[in-house]
């Protein structure tokens, strides 16, 4: 092998070691962004929506004529009956 030979795969390594960590580096960041997006996220939002979304459930209820489901950790009315 000659001394052209080994520089240029020289080369060809440094190139592709480059473009590694370019690549790397734009992953890294896009990352990055999202965490401070997601960081930034407006609590107020998320509450506003999550009531929404509740007085739809209870308008479709309603609307459906079905009595609301109990939450798991309640009794039935005539429990002392069993």
């Amino acid at each position: 092998m000659g001394a052209e030979h080994q520089v240029a795969a020289d080369g060809f390594v440094i190139a592709m070691l480059v473009m590694m960590g370019l690549s790397l580096g734009v992953v890294a960041l896009l990352f990055i962004c999202m965490r401070r997006n997601a960081v930034r996220r407006d609590h107020h939002v998320d509450e506003l929506l999550d009531e929404m979304a509740e007085s739809e459930r209870k308008a479709k209820q309603a609307a459906t004529g079905e009595a609301p489901k109990p939450e798991p950790w309640e009794r039935d009315g005539d429990w002392w009956k069993h």
